[in-house]
């Protein structure tokens, strides 16, 4: 019997990653002065590349914290031995300056593309901005690419290998203060892409957009993301659509979207006024009667309504409905 290929490396899985892309993108990082652009290739190669991608094909399989500062660098140093956040599956080194990665392996990881969830993506978004946010890590990092933790980089990346279990978003998230809210701005990767999503979601949410692909919509509202990072990729775009048109056959099918056509909204209208009409004459039918009755034995009108608490001018319209028929 063959075994289906690993493309996680060993000494990676028994470190939490539970899962990982059989074609990541790699590169040789910034041996060469600008970081060198990344490329795609095979898992069982791409392990040797200095840089990788740690996302799988259709998950955030970790959260990635870039502290490229002395500042971000000291914050991750004291909340971890003090135990405010949790210790990291490991974290990589640049020996040169001292600036790391800090990485935490999700048991679960948060799906991305076309079988997005919305509500698992945004507690995935709202971990990953509070622990950017109480680091002080950069905002412009994407969570794509990280230092490769296998040891490929000659001396110029250490690894600091930590637990070796993966965690629970619920377990990174104990730590988030009540009441904190995530900006409005998304500053990671996953935060845009959610921030994305949300907005896809509401344009196709729309009644007036239904006859409306929404591939279109959301290359333009992804030009219209305000973040440090600039739009996505396409292909996240792409598959973000997708994802979209998923839930919005979910509603066509469920019948959720409401016909805006004037026919269909003086219809409604129409029924409703008369729904609203038949509950006022249930509600008020043993007093009608009453009214009727008393009318049949010869009382006025105007003593009528001076019992009921009534204008005349409303028992004269019971008197004719129910006692004449007129409308």
């Amino acid at each position: 019997m063959t075994l289906a290929f690993d493309p996680v490396p060993p000494e990676i899985r028994q470190h939490g990653l539970c899962e990982g892309h059989t074609y990541p993108l790699v590169s040789i990082g910034k041996r060469n002065g600008p970081f060198a652009p990344a490329t795609r290739k095979p898992a069982k190669s791409a392990w040797r590349y200095p840089s990788i991608e740690l996302r799988s094909a259709n998950a955030w399989t970790a959260v990635i914290l870039d502290c490229d500062s002395r500042k971000s660098v000291e914050e991750l140093h004291d909340t971890i031995t003090s135990g405010e956040l949790p210790w990291p599956n490991w974290i990589t080194v640049r020996a040169a300056n001292g600036n790391c990665h800090a990485v935490y392996a999700l048991k679960r990881p948060v799906l991305r593309g076309s079988k997005a969830l919305a509500k698992p993506q945004l507690f995935g978004a709202n971990v990953n901005e509070y622990y950017r946010h109480r680091l002080k890590a950069d905002p412009g990092y994407t969570g794509v690419m990280t230092h490769n933790p296998l040891p490929v980089h000659r001396g110029e990346i250490i690894t600091h290998w930590g637990v070796n279990e993966p965690y629970e978003l619920n377990q990174l998230a104990k730590v988030i203060p009540i009441g904190w809210k995530k900006p409005e701005i998304a500053t990671t990767g996953i935060g845009r892409n959610c921030t994305l999503f949300d907005a896809c979601m509401r344009w196709a949410g729309s009644p007036k957009n239904i006859g409306f692909d929404v591939l279109p919509a959301a290359m333009v509202l992804n030009q219209d993301i305000d973040d440090l990072q600039g739009p996505l990729p396409q292909g996240e775009v792409a598959g973000i659509a997708r994802s979209v048109e998923r839930y919005r056959r979910i509603w066509k099918a469920r019948r959720r979207f409401i016909d805006l056509s004037p026919e269909a909204v003086s219809d409604r209208q129409r029924r409703r006024q008369a729904k609203s009409f038949v509950a006022r004459r249930a509600k008020h039918a043993d007093r009608d009667f009453l009214i009727v009755e008393a009318f049949k034995v010869g009382k006025s009108q105007r003593v009528i309504a001076r019992e009921f608490e009534l204008s005349q001018s409303g028992v004269q319209k019971i008197i004719q409905r129910d006692f004449y028929g007129v409308v």
